[in-house]
């Protein structure tokens, strides 16, 4: 499936154990098949609200109705759901595919790592990699026309070897834009590495959410203002504290002074540069926008 795809409606199947109540048990023939196909389809169920069930006779209750997509239904479409409606007269649930358009959240600065290796190395990737792509296949194809030529086979191996050293570099970028450790060969520079990086970053989103006094809000907006008044509740409004009574602490296990003394001893130089450099460059920088390869990279001019 080489494109965006949505498969929505009656598949009169169960996917899991618990897509029936009442009647028999579900037996794992009866899944079978249809899990395999959903996986062979590279297909998956997106957030669904509403009724769990989505059949009935009264007597017993099946989920048969579903709604699948893609990976690449994330190329260009936003957040996804499916909401379960009313039966109304039907014995089946009305399924309603919603897209809403996500929260964008205002670009901001990330030094990357590129930046402190080889300049020409990274200059203008997707050139170079056109151009090594290009020479490897015009080589593979003189090679074709005279696969014993001893001079072409070398030539072709060098440019393999040079095509993999840029898509290397490529994904070294990637991967920290990203910050997914699964990327393969394959996936760089494709809609569906890309897809897949947006449908990860949507899955961390919540569309609706129920507050304190049981009613269920939907909606972006709606959720952080719910979200602001329940955390605004918990920690309540800043008061003055009383000062703290050395008598009541001393009352408990306490340290010694000698025990107290190196906890209370400066950071020296040693310690700040065995943090920063015990953290991965693919970890989230710091408000500025700088990670912990700029300062191990700049340590010399620019540490403690």
């Amino acid at each position: 499936m080489e494109d965006l795809w949505c498969v929505i409606g009656d598949f009169n199947s169960l996917l899991y154990a618990g897509d029936r109540r009442g009647g028999t048990s579900v037996l794992d023939s009866e899944i079978a098949a249809f899990a395999d196909t959903i996986q062979a389809c590279g297909l998956q169920e997106p957030p669904h609200h509403g009724s769990y069930y989505s059949w009935t006779n009264k007597k017993v209750w099946s989920r048969i109705d579903r709604a699948f997509i893609n990976t690449l239904w994330y190329d260009q479409a936003d957040f996804t759901q499916v909401k379960y409606l009313p039966q109304s007269l039907s014995d089946h649930t009305p399924l309603m595919l919603q897209i809403t358009a996500s929260p964008k959240t205002r670009p901001s600065f990330q030094f990357c790592d590129m930046w402190t290796l080889n300049r020409g190395k990274y200059k203008d990737l997707r050139e170079q990699q056109r151009t090594a792509r290009a020479a490897l296949e015009h080589l593979q194809q003189a090679l074709a026309n005279d696969p014993t030529n001893d001079s072409l086979l070398q030539q072709e191996r060098k440019a393999q070897r040079h095509y993999i050293s840029i898509i290397s570099s490529t994904l070294d970028i990637t991967r920290q834009q990203c910050k997914v450790d699964w990327i393969k060969y394959r996936d760089a520079e494709t809609r569906f590495f890309y897809a897949k990086a947006k449908q990860r970053k949507l899955q961390t989103y919540v569309y609706s959410l129920r507050d304190d006094d049981g009613l269920q809000h939907h909606g972006f907006d709606a959720v952080s203002r719910v979200q602001q008044d329940y955390y605004s509740s918990l920690l309540g409004n800043p008061t003055p504290g009383a000062p703290l009574d050395p008598t009541i602490i001393a009352m408990g296990p306490i340290l010694s002074l000698e025990q107290q003394q190196p906890l209370c001893a400066p950071f020296a130089e040693r310690d700040i540069k065995d943090a920063f450099f015990s953290i991965p460059g693919i970890k989230s920088p710091g408000l500025d926008g700088f990670n912990s390869t700029f300062y191990k990279a700049a340590w010399d001019s620019h540490g403690p």
